[in-house]
């Protein structure tokens, strides 16, 4: 099978219908199966379908977790490494979330951090040259709930993102 040989898109008087939609769905799985992972390709995991080029775009799966650490990084940038481990949400309301049994877990960056330095304008808007006392930016806490972006490159390397404000803390002089 091809990608040539799945079904064509709909054109906009068409409607979606279980049916049609569990043709492609099936269609696709067939292409996946046939080995159109790592190149042009396309992708199932749970309920999200990723399709990516071959000019190496990344693949992009999400899936819950929570922060279990955070190291800074070197140099005073105002940056931190996460260690996070999946969860899944096993009742309703606060709390019910649980660590998913053989789920995944890494090392993960945070978004909102990227292109942070050790002083001045961070990505937040903020700059440091303005906080007084002890402010400062501080990590995203240990506990918090992150949705989780897994990258995987072109070279088979896995990333790990997310993206949540950094807040500022601190007491005044």
């Amino acid at each position: 099978m091809t990608f040539r040989d799945l079904p064509s898109p709909l054109l906009p008087d068409d409607s979606i219908r279980s049916s049609k939609l569990r043709e492609l769905i099936n269609a696709i799985r067939a292409a996946v199966e046939a080995g159109y992972i790592g190149g042009p390709g396309i992708d199932i995991v749970g309920n999200t379908i990723t399709a990516w080029d071959v000019a190496g775009a990344t693949q992009r799966v999400e899936w819950d977790a929570l922060v279990e650490s955070h190291v800074p990084e070197a140099g005073g940038v105002i940056q931190w490494t996460y260690q996070v481990r999946e969860v899944s949400l096993t009742t309703a309301g606060y709390g019910g979330w649980t660590w998913t049994v053989d789920g995944r877990s890494g090392t993960a960056y945070n978004r909102w951090e990227e292109g942070n330095t050790a002083s001045g304008l961070q990505m937040s808007g903020v700059d440091t040259g303005n906080l007084i006392g002890t402010f400062a930016h501080q990590p995203v806490p240990v506990g918090a709930l992150v949705r989780i972006e897994e990258y995987v490159l072109p070279s088979g390397d896995v990333c790990l993102w997310f993206f949540r404000p950094t807040l500022i803390d601190g007491a005044c002089p």
